[in-house]
């Protein structure tokens, strides 16, 4: 999958806030496509003609990168616009993917917005329905961002039924990192968001979960995140209740990392290693 960090979409600037949310990656998604032979501009373009808002007198031709067959941008069917590009499907083993058969698909037709911060789940919920909607014969798109697939039985039912309905953590995965193969007997979870950097916020941690209260866990973020999505994270150091029961004092993520000794997850080291350093 081609690197998108060079994003030539226009980029708004958020309201400063002590989390310093300046700039947001790229949502982006790939779709498998059918068949043997690769996406044509020319189809892709005839498939994307019946979205509203889609003008073909809008599009404007990008030169391709990396393994790009081509690659235009259209400013109009979303807020930001969006990029729309056709690749070589990754070579990809059987526990990569939720279906063997998809390992069949040879070619992916991707596409790239840059979500508002105040309408990041109306604009994600978009842009899947624009590539699944064009697209019927597309068997599961791949949120890149955050790793997960969505299927084409719920990409009919939750995006394109007459009232969307997609659930709102489809803006964020959690993840969950442990030392031992149990998750249940660790002493230590590490878990950690992807996705919400794409909506102008800041990806949460929980470091120090115990094994047993892994569900607890995963309902805090996720609550966190939803809360996040519409109210600014309080400042630094600041105590906040969260629920009725649980005070939560949120903090970058370098002071806690700084703060942590050798065996216990999410040192610098740890990360170095998650990045590949």
């Amino acid at each position: 999958m081609s690197d998108q960090g060079d994003h030539p979409l226009p980029i708004h600037d958020p309201d400063a806030d002590p989390w310093k949310m300046t700039e947001a990656e790229p949502a982006t998604i790939v779709g498998l496509w059918p068949g043997d032979e690769p996406p044509t501009r020319t189809e892709v373009l005839a498939g994307l003609a019946g979205s509203a808002g889609f003008d073909e007198s809008s599009v404007e031709e990008l030169q391709p990168q990396d393994s790009m067959l081509w690659a235009f941008t259209q400013n109009d069917v979303l807020p930001n616009g969006l990029i729309i590009w056709a690749e070589p499907a990754q070579n990809v083993g059987p526990e990569d993917v939720p279906d063997p058969e998809f390992l069949q698909n040879k070619w992916i037709l991707g596409a790239s917005t840059i979500l508002p911060p105040d309408a990041s789940y109306e604009t994600m919920v978009g842009l899947v329905r624009l590539l699944a909607g064009s697209f019927p014969d597309v068997p599961a798109i791949i949120d890149t961002n955050t790793g997960m697939w969505i299927l084409r039985a719920d990409l009919d039912e939750l995006f394109l039924a007459d009232q969307p309905c997609p659930p709102e953590d489809l803006l964020w995965r959690v993840h969950v990192v442990s030392t031992v193969e149990s998750i249940e007997e660790a002493d230590q979870l590490w878990l950690y968001t992807t996705g919400l950097h794409r909506c102008w916020r800041p990806e949460l941690e929980l470091i120090g979960i115990p094994g047993p209260l892994l569900q607890p866990g995963l309902e805090l973020i996720g609550g966190i995140a939803s809360r996040i999505l519409l109210d600014p994270l309080p400042e630094p150091g600041k105590v906040e209740k969260i629920g009725h029961e649980i005070d939560v004092c949120f903090q970058p993520w370098q002071v806690i990392a700084d703060s942590l000794e050798g065996n216990q997850l999410g040192t610098e080291e740890d990360r170095a290693n998650f990045n590949g350093g």
